[in-house]
């Protein structure tokens, strides 16, 4: 070029409308893509959340709540260790408990062990009264909580002359019909967890239970199955009748809960 179109060239004016017109359409559809990823993130969390809530069966949701859970037919993949009894709706807990001593008696010692399955939810409630006949007499047996198998059953083992070393002034939690389960399963974790604060330690070996009616010992085994689970320790169950000094003639059903 010729310096006089240089010149020229370089007098021209510039036009600054039409870089702030593309930063504008630019930042425009920046923000609309953000928009519609945003939507699109929600939409695949919704998603999500509505598959992993249909992933989870209802009746099992439901049965903290006392509804019949649906169990599909799976046998466990090992052998039964020891002689297993199962507890229904129909089941006479006294005289299981008969036929579980006569069991341990006839053995001669070799049998000291033996495995509770509870077969219906509706029978929940007949777990710690079997328990307490057991030790009707004296006290020679402990519970433990076990892990539940393929067949989702909620399962107990009673052994036979293993007591348990628990505290000697434990706090008492009161259980009635009305008391909320996922509480109380609460407050007993919260006393027998590891503290890690505290070197490990928990803030109480033992809590003990004190039943007023069946839809207690429904609601107490429950809450002592969660408090398995989310403290992730060994519980252990000492359970028996104890006389009142109140004009109603029926024992109170007591649990010594240990987390050993």
């Amino acid at each position: 070029f010729s310096p006089a179109l240089a010149a020229m060239a370089s007098q021209r004016p510039r036009r600054p409308w039409r870089r702030r017109g593309w930063a504008v359409a630019a930042m425009a559809a920046m923000a609309s893509v953000a928009a519609v990823a945003g939507s699109h993130c929600f939409v695949a969390s919704r998603v999500t959340q509505e598959r992993q809530e249909r992933s989870i069966p209802p009746a099992a949701a439901k049965e903290s709540e006392g509804e019949e859970m649906i169990f599909v037919s799976r046998h466990p993949l090992v052998p039964d260790l020891f002689p297993s009894f199962n507890v229904t709706t129909e089941s006479d807990v006294q005289n299981m408990a008969g036929a579980m001593q006569a069991l341990v008696d006839e053995g001669s010692g070799k049998c000291r062990i033996v495995d509770v399955k509870l077969l219906k939810v509706a029978a929940r409630s007949k777990l710690l009264y079997l328990l307490a006949y057991l030790n009707r007499q004296d006290i020679c047996t402990t519970a433990q909580v076990l892990p539940r198998q393929r067949d989702g059953r909620m399962r107990l083992r009673v052994v036979w002359d293993y007591p348990v070393k628990e505290d000697p002034d434990p706090e008492v939690f009161r259980v009635g019909a009305g008391t909320n389960g996922t509480a109380l399963a609460a407050a007993m974790s919260y006393r027998l967890r590891s503290v890690t604060s505290m070197h490990g330690s928990s803030r109480a070996n033992t809590v003990r239970l004190e039943l007023f009616g069946s839809k207690a010992s429904d609601v107490a085994i429950s809450a002592v199955e969660r408090t398995q689970c989310d403290t992730s320790r060994e519980i252990s169950l000492v359970v028996h009748f104890e006389e009142t000094a109140s004009t109603d003639d029926r024992p109170v059903l007591v649990a010594g809960i240990s987390a050993t």
